[in-house]
């Protein structure tokens, strides 16, 4: 799976629609986590709802026109909703997923988001996340315009006064300088962020087979990151899977040099070697 390619999907109406590589990283993973998830039906289901957006907003209206109609048909005629799930042990996966999001029309901040970023590349709209977390914040150029839009409150239109005011108020602790934060963040990235969000609550209720296939999905998309072949490392060993666990050390040590790297990782290693050796 890469980011820099679309798959042509079905053909309804003698209108060729193609389900873009985000959106199919997101059926994916759906179908990843959730075993009654069809992948093909899930791909059509977008499908049908492109079709049905399409049809009520025309490619050939200004961004901010597109925009502003896209607001009102997902958030009012549509009825999509955010959930704020509680942070207990109660935890469930598929309010983080896109099944269940076009099922029930509701679903996390960062599914519902990633909903409506589907929408808006069908709309050819040019858009971006901010470096924000939750990831609620698009941003928007339109003839040298730059304009925001806040998901969590129903696709709200703000200035870039308006961003600048919620970044000094809600984020300024994180001391980060606004630029930094006020960047746009690629779907590549934001797909990361909502994969390793996912991750973050699984391993804390075990779940990890689960989590392995879904860190195999972030290497996929980071197939240069050495980070995330370390911590599936170290998952395979709390998981009883000193096999794989020792392939994935090997092919970090390849690139990282003993000495230079954290000794909890060393010492697994050194741990793993002894044993294979045995």
């Amino acid at each position: 799976m890469t980011m820099n390619g679309l798959s042509p999907e079905i053909n309804q109406e003698n209108q060729r629609f193609e389900i873009s590589i985000f959106a199919q990283s997101l059926c994916e993973i759906a179908a990843h986590l959730n075993s009654d998830c069809d992948l093909s039906q899930l791909k059509r289901r977008v499908q049908f709802l492109i079709f049905d957006i399409r049809s009520q907003i025309s490619l050939d209206e200004s961004l901010s026109e597109k925009v502003h109609k896209l607001s009102r048909l997902f958030f009012l005629d549509k009825n999509y909703k955010i959930t704020n799930e509680p942070l207990n042990e109660n935890f469930s996966v598929s309010t983080h997923l896109l099944d269940n999001c076009l099922t029930k029309k509701t679903g996390t901040l960062d599914i519902t988001c990633g909903l409506y970023f589907i929408l808006c590349e069908a709309l050819n709209i040019k858009a971006e996340f901010l470096n924000l977390y939750p990831p609620c914040y698009l941003k928007f150029y339109e003839d040298g315009h730059t304009f925001y839009v806040d998901l969590s409150q129903m696709g709200r239109e703000l200035e870039t006064e308006d961003m600048l005011q919620i970044i000094n108020k809600y984020y300024s602790e994180l001391d980060i300088n606004d630029s930094h934060l006020m960047a746009g963040m690629s779907s590549a990235e934001f797909l990361d962020h909502y994969i390793a969000q996912i991750q973050s609550r699984l391993k804390a209720n075990s779940r990890f087979d689960s989590w392995r296939s879904l860190q195999n999905i972030r290497m996929t998309l980071k197939p240069e990151s050495l980070g995330l072949i370390a911590e599936r490392a170290l998952v395979h060993y709390e998981m009883g899977l000193h096999k794989e666990a020792l392939l994935d050390l090997k092919r970090y040590f390849s690139f990282v040099d003993y000495q230079q790297a954290p000794s909890r990782l060393a010492l697994l290693y050194e741990h793993l070697n002894s044993k294979e050796l045995q």
